[in-house]
């Protein structure tokens, strides 16, 4: 037997920083290869069950290629859903997970009679943060339009299936452990509804609808002005009122016509000049406001949307010229589909004063997209006075906010991102953060099998 003196080195040896640190070693390689050997065994097979009548039957798809196989299927039921939109459709969606590896999911309804027919499909965003104040990791949900700037997010549906298909999904979601969900700038609303009536009123979930305003609350992001085009510009500015007709047109006739200022369209001018321009003065107006590490973040993902756009054939991107330079241009998404034209990004020169640049940039685009058989001029998220100068409509957009009071936080799914999150906490000494990771961890895989 050992001496109380030999146990009580010893207990000082465990709680050493040396210990802890081949101790969390040790148990970084074996629960990554628990990890490894739980995701080579065949799945436990389940009686089956009707897929609009049990959160089991919603499947989830994390990887590329079982997201590639799914294009037929995707593809139809995009056609079917009056409400889907370019930014639910596969190619806009590809691009984003293609860019944003480990960081997405998609959840999936097929329909039993017909399993190459899918019912529903909800891409997320899906994040893995390790709470500092509560030391676990917790799993956090959001629309996959998050990834990168996306004007509307939200479900794929049938339509003679819609609401039997939300209610699956809510179930399903509800069982499934994460620390909070949301659904921002989701254009129904009604399917935000059916979705979360699985959740509402119990008591593990507190669901909010909260507003979402910029510019010291001046600016709420969830209206989108629009303009419901007509056959010609005309037809449009006759819609207008009288001050606001004239004013465009007075300003259109001296700049344009007298060849001060030249609108071009993406098919005449170089690509990476019009956006870089447009991504100089975008920054321009808006480094006062922000940092200068911000400002690089944001604009790299303007620059990646913009690119995303054009190599889908997605891009619509009129620009003005003054002096033999670019001084404004816009971005827009096209949804060739619905003849929609989205605007993402503005841009416009500031130390352009004497020429109203933002007036002649709209008006030239609105012309124009008429003339290209647009069927909608959106102004994209936010009140801005200035939109209401052209917009004829608003657009109300949902932001649906769920926070778990009790249950699972973690998704077992992240295993892998949270082991590589202990070995980051290893080599920094976080001993402490370690060891409370390497017990969750090792709960939620006993609580898995």
């Amino acid at each position: 037997m050992r001496s109380s003196s030999d146990r009580a080195g010893a207990a000082k040896a465990c709680g050493s920083p040396d210990f802890l640190r081949s101790h969390a070693t040790l148990s970084c390689h074996a629960l990554r290869a628990a990890e490894e050997s739980r995701m080579t065994k065949p799945a436990t097979m389940h009686p089956p069950v009707h897929p609009v009548s049990a959160a089991a039957a919603v499947t989830t798809v994390r990887e590329l290629a079982a997201f590639d196989a799914l294009r037929p299927a995707w593809d139809r039921l995009h056609a079917e859903d009056p409400d889907a939109g370019v930014f639910l459709g596969f190619g806009w969606l590809r691009r984003l997970f293609a860019e944003n590896p480990g960081d997405w999911c998609v959840k999936l309804l097929t329909d039993p009679h017909d399993p190459s027919r899918l019912l529903a499909a909800l891409p997320l965003r899906v994040q893995l943060r390790w709470s500092r104040s509560q030391k676990r990791f917790q799993t956090h949900f959001a629309a996959a339009g998050r990834l990168c700037f996306t004007e509307y997010t939200g479900f794929l549906c049938a339509p003679d299936r819609e609401a039997e298909a939300l209610d699956a999904l809510g179930h399903h979601m509800a069982a499934q452990p994460w620390t909070s969900f949301a659904l921002r700038y989701e254009p129904t609303g009604r399917r935000l509804r059916g979705f979360v009536r699985a959740m509402e009123g119990q008591a593990a979930f507190d669901v909010t609808w909260p507003d979402h305003r910029i510019n010291g609350g001046e600016t709420d992001q969830l209206i989108c002005p629009q303009i419901a085009l007509p056959g010609d510009f005309d037809t449009y500015l006759e819609g207008q009122s009288r001050n606001t007709r004239k004013k465009i047109r007075k300003t259109m006739r001296r700049y344009f016509d007298s060849g001060e200022v030249t609108p071009r369209v993406l098919e005449e001018v170089p690509y990476e000049e019009v956006r870089d321009a447009l991504l100089s003065h975008w920054a321009a107006r808006w480094r006062e406001a922000n940092s200068p590490e911000r400002l690089e973040t944001v604009g790299a993902k303007y620059r990646r949307m913009l690119d995303r756009a054009r190599d889908l054939g997605l891009l619509y991107m009129p620009s003005l010229w003054h002096q033999g330079r670019v001084v404004g241009a816009l971005g827009f998404v096209i949804d060739p589909a619905s003849g929609a034209y989205h605007c993402m990004v503005t841009g416009r020169d500031i130390e352009v004063q004497a020429i109203d640049l933002g007036l002649l940039m709209h008006a030239h685009a609105i012309e124009d997209v008429i003339g290209r058989g647009g069927t909608l001029y959106d102004f994209g998220h936010g009140t801005e006075p200035y939109k209401f100068h052209y917009a004829t409509s608003t657009l109300e957009l949902g932001n649906l906010v769920i926070e778990r009071r009790a249950g699972g936080v973690f998704d077992p799914a992240m295993t892998g991102a949270a082991l590589a999150r202990c070995e980051q906490m290893l080599r920094r000494g976080q001993t402490e953060d370690l060891a409370r990771a390497l017990r969750q961890l090792r709960k939620a895989g006993a609580a898995v099998g």
